[in-house]
């Protein structure tokens, strides 16, 4: 099962800790297991070829991986694998990838498989692999080292001592692990290192600047140079543990795995353990390897394959000892080194140890919703009162006056005290009695969220309905448009370059530079992620913004432009934005809702208080490398090994099938592809990892795929395969010309027939000219006649009978030509596209037999639900093509929701009595796209539109239906070629907008009308 996780490390050091080392760097990783699709638990070594895929080695199987799907390779596929136990891979200078297995060696080179001669020989069990510069394969065996000769060949190397593990360095240094001892053979000398323990097995080797690292069956061991061998983990739980593995780490650090512990070792000595406390399993690391993107690889003996990466935060929580997780509010301490931290059960201290100050039974409500500090005393907002705590002094002032309401912010400003709840404004002047503001005042909303003095000494106060100013005479006024008049104000901030900043809960952020400016709002469309904020945070070049779906960040020169700004969401609550780290995120409206300290933004959070590091936030730049892996023929998968190969198809409708290597967030890459001599122009085709064609005409094309990683790098270059779809015997040359032949032969004949007959009697000429007529005539006809029924074969389906793409293309283009703009506004066609939600399970589950018969009922459902006037087209695969003629677009969306109800409620059933119950999903767009220019925008780019939205709705969950509707600010320009890669522009100019079955589909733009 596949795992999202954050780590959070247990420490060993000799070092003292300060409140920051408790929030400890972390880590995100991946694990996957048999319901992945793994073939066995135990993942015994790990290799990455240069087409980005990771090979992982198991008991029942090679697997290879490409961050989404599992390839398996046995003998049940591949005979050359001399049995599925897989113990050892290696891929070598030339690219060839060996593969050590319980009975024998193979080779994998440029796609075909070779089986490598033992030659009878006895080896015992491969531990390891290396090469020298030259090319020579070593092979680390229990009866000692081997080699591989130019006939793929086995043949001894020195004597028959056990080895464990071969290493070659640059300068062609062998190191070899044995029992008790360590090998070193260079080009002046041969020399044997005993280890401590005669007993230790050398089993794992890795050099370093620090010396050589061994990690043997009794612990870890490093020589240095002069020759002393140090024990890094002598006085740690893990110092008598089998080292299984070594490994540096993408950090620089030393990785180490252990039976109980996967174990980080820093250059200060202090050691960081991953054990059953952070995985919820013994991890037993046996194998780590770190990939082209910098993610390190473990591979278990129980669980599988772990894939990890350096985050960007880290997190105070449970794991810090605190009690509660669920942390409402977080500020440093102003007189030493220490943090308080506002949970949902208390108040506690963070330091040099974690301190619980205040419980539920002392505190007014257990929950600590926002907190202040005062001349070393600190002020406690509940959910239902006021504490201070001085000292150890606790105490409740004014519980009658506050009367159990909310606190949300706390606040100093000319030396009174300020206290926002959700019941009004309350003011100490002497901190000795505690007074609500006055009505007349002028403060008109009582639901106070944040407090806040501006540069300029103002104070600002935040409601639930708008932003109000203390004016120099005390009194409250509003302020800012009417937009921020209706808002829900989360926070505020001000800054002397860019003045005043106000967050709402969903009306976008407000920004004015100064107080003759005008306020600026920005929101989703203009660029932001959401747009909700609970905390406001300058920090470098950088406006940094927590809010309910996460942590993103603006630049500050955006702020002070009118362009759109570049809002980049950092950490996402919801696997929905690229690029971004997955994590909970954030808690609240008012104050206390975020700090900076130790060079990071620190937030509540449902999981913690979480740190966010600027300096740890890099993009992914490896460019995804992008491979072609098959194309499908019907039951046939021809499998493609190169980059790019000619392949000869006889069928019509292919499937071609694509991967991008890319793992620090596979299921946030994206592709593009086009086939060239049927379509020039690329097609977003987002995650999906494949493309369908039907009804292609013959000739040669060209397919090219393009894969963006997390971060929206582009592959450096496009996967390319060639193939030629062959003609039909009646589409050849040499049968129109055959065809030309009969036909020019028989008039020839008959002519001759005529003369004749002239010759004999004119009378009898006459009526034989008349009868040869008549035939001539009836060939005619029954050529035309064949001539049509050719036509109606080719298009229409073979499968379902239904019309095809070449039908569509016909029929479409002479709908074109009949238009005119003097035509009815009212008579329009839908082209509504149709999908099988899912329907590859039918065909893994059942078989493509069954999955047949679901196509067959499914097309005759459409027809069902369909008039005469209409068309229903199979358009590849589970898509279908809806023309519904003389439809407007208030009909196309009922339409759509009774063609999506009545698929859910069919049901299939198949030969064997198997009943299936399905959904599809549907996206749908009305021709003319424009009623003032009907003929300006073509069918093939509202055919675009549907395809778009189609896989919006795919994209969104699936189930329903949507439309890309033009608004009245649409001209024909915007629907020029390419215009589907310009979606975001034209959303942004509200060219375009979304109609769809439900609010709550998650399509990809911010406005959705449902209907």
């Amino acid at each position: 099962m596949k795992f999202l996780v954050l780590l959070v490390f247990s420490v060993c050091s000799w070092s003292s800790l300060a409140w920051t080392e408790h929030a400890q760097r972390q880590y995100v990783f991946d694990t996957w297991g048999l319901a992945d699709g793994l073939p066995q638990v135990s993942v015994l070594d790990i290799v990455q070829d240069e087409q980005g895929y990771i090979w992982l080695a198991t008991q029942s199987g090679l697997a290879r991986f490409d961050g989404v799907a599992f390839a398996v390779y046995d003998r049940t596929n591949t005979p050359q694998l001399p049995a599925s136990s897989i113990e050892q891979l290696y891929i070598d200078a030339k690219q060839r990838m060996w593969v050590a297995t319980t009975h024998g060696v193979a080779m994998l080179q440029d796609g075909k498989w070779f089986e490598v001669s033992t030659g009878g020989m006895d080896y015992g069990v491969i531990s390891g692999f290396a090469e020298t510069d030259d090319g020579l394969l070593l092979i680390a065996t229990t009866a000692g080292i081997l080699f591989v000769d130019e006939d793929l060949k086995f043949k001894r190397f020195g004597g028959e001592r056990a080895a464990f593990d071969i290493l070659v360095t640059e300068e062609q240094v062998v190191y070899i692990g044995g029992q008790g001892v360590v090998n070193m053979i260079s080009e002046y000398s041969h020399e044997y290192w005993d280890l401590p323990h005669p007993a230790q097995r050398a089993q794992a080797l890795l050099l370093t600047d620090h010396g050589l690292w061994i990690g043997t069956s009794k612990g870890l061991l490093l020589r240095s140079d002069d020759g002393a061998f140090a024990a890094p983990l002598a006085q740690t739980p893990w110092a008598e543990e089998a080292v299984e593995s070594i490994s540096l780490g993408p950090d620089g650090a030393l990785w180490i795995g252990t039976y109980s512990a996967l174990l980080r070792l820093q250059s200060d000595g202090s050691i960081q353990a991953l054990d059953e406390s952070v995985f919820g399993f013994l991890p037993w690391v046996v194998a780590l390897r770190q990939d082209m993107e910098g993610n390190l690889w473990a591979g278990s003996q129980t669980h599988g394959v772990i894939r990890i990466w350096p985050g960007w935060t880290s997190r105070i929580d449970l794991g810090s000892e605190l009690e509660d997780a669920f942390v409402w509010s977080v500020i440093e301490s102003t007189t030493d080194d220490a943090i308080w931290v506002g949970t949902n059960n208390g108040l506690w201290r963070v330091a040099d140890q974690t301190e619980k100050v205040l419980g539920r039974s002392q505190l007014p409500n257990p929950a600590v919703y926002t907190l202040a500090e005062e001349s070393g005393s600190l002020w406690v907002g509940t959910r239902s009162g006021l504490a201070l705590l001085q000292g150890d002094t606790f105490s409740e002032p004014w519980p009658t006056a506050l009367g159990g309401r909310q606190i949300n912010a706390i606040h100093v400003h000319d030396t009174a005290l300020w206290v926002a709840s959700d019941d009004g404004l309350f003011i100490s002047w002497d901190r000795s009695t505690l007074s609500p503001l006055a009505d007349e005042m002028g403060l008109e909303a009582k639901r106070l969220r944040v407090l806040h003095t501006d540069v300029d000494g103002q104070l600002w106060v935040g409601a639930e309905r708008g932003l109000f100013k203390r004016g120099g005479d005390g009194l409250f006024v509003r302020e800012g448009p009417e937009a921020l008049a209706q808002a829900f104000v989360t926070a505020i901030s001000s800054d002397e370059q860019i003045g005043l900043l106000v967050g709402t809960y969903d009306a976008g952020l407000f920004v004015r530079p100064s107080p003759s400016d005008q306020w600026r709002n920005i929101r989703r469309e203009d660029g932001v992620p959401t747009n909700s904020s609970f905390h406001l945070q300058r920090l470098g070049h950088y406006l940094w913004v927590s809010s309910t779906e996460g942590v993103y960040r603006i630049p500050v020169a955006d702020l002070l432009s009118a362009a759109p700004v570049n809002g980049q969401m950092l950490v996402s609550a919801q696997p929905s934005f690229k690029g971004a780290q997955f994590g909970r995120c954030c808690n609240g409206a008012g104050l206390a809702r975020g700090m900076v300290a130790d060079g990071a933004v620190w937030y509540p959070t449902l999981d913690g208080v979480m740190g966010l590091f600027p300096e740890r936030v890099r993009p992914n730049s490896v460019p995804p490398p992008v491979v072609i892996e098959a194309i499908s023929v019907r039951d046939e998968r021809l499998v493609v090994s190169e980059s790019s190969v000619q392949q000869s198809i006889g069928h019509r409708d292919i499937e071609i099938h694509f991967t991008a290597t890319s793992f620090q967030n596979p299921d946030d890459v994206a592709f593009r592809y086009r086939l060239l001599g049927y379509d020039p122009n690329w097609l977003d085709a987002g995650p999906r990892r494949s493309a369908f064609y039907t009804n292609l005409s013959a000739g040669e094309y060209r397919f090219e795929v393009e894969a963006f990683n997390n971060s929206g790098v582009r592959s450096e270059q496009p996967a390319v395969v060639t193939f030629t779809i062959t003609q039909r015997f009646y589409e050849t040359h040499w049968f129109t010309l055959l065809l030309g032949l009969a036909v020019a032969l028989t008039i020839y004949l008959a002519h001759r027939l005529r003369l004749h007959a002239l010759n004999q009697r004119q009378k009898e000429l006459e009526a034989k000219v008349a009868e040869r007529t008549n035939e001539l005539a009836a060939a005619n006809r029954r050529l035309l006649s064949a001539n049509r029924a050719l036509r109606e074969a080719s298009e229409r389906d073979e499968l379902t009978g239904l019309r095809n793409r070449r039908f569509m293309s016909h029929q479409l283009r002479d709908f074109d030509d009949a238009r005119s703009p003097e035509q009815n506004e009212d008579m329009h066609s839908v082209l509504m596209l149709v999908d099988i939600d899912f329907f590859k399970r039918i065909n893994d589950t059942y078989g493509h037999a069954r999955g047949d018969e679901v196509l067959q009922q499914f097309s005759a459902l459409l027809l069902e639900l369909t008039r005469e006037s209409d068309h229903v087209l199979r358009w590849g695969g589970e898509e279908f093509l809806m023309i519904l003629e003389h439809s407007g677009s208030e009909q196309a969306g009922g339409v759509a929701e009774r063609l999506r109800c009545s698929v859910a409620e069919h049901r299939f059933v198949l030969t064997d009595q198997t009943v299936l119950q399905l959904t599809c999903s549907i996206g749908f767009s009305i021709f003319p796209v424009l009623d003032r220019w009907p003929d300006a925008v073509s069918w093939r780019a509202c055919l675009e539109l549907a395809d778009r939205a189609l896989y919006a709705v795919k994209a969104s969950g699936r189930d329903g239906w949507a439309s890309l509707d033009p608004t009245d600010k649409a001209r024909p320009e915007h629907f020029h070629s390419g215009f589907t890669h310009r979606l975001d522009e034209l959303f942004a100019q509200d060219v375009i907008r979304w109609l769809a079955s439900h609010d709550q589909m998650r399509l990809p733009d911010r406005q959705v009308s449902a209907r």
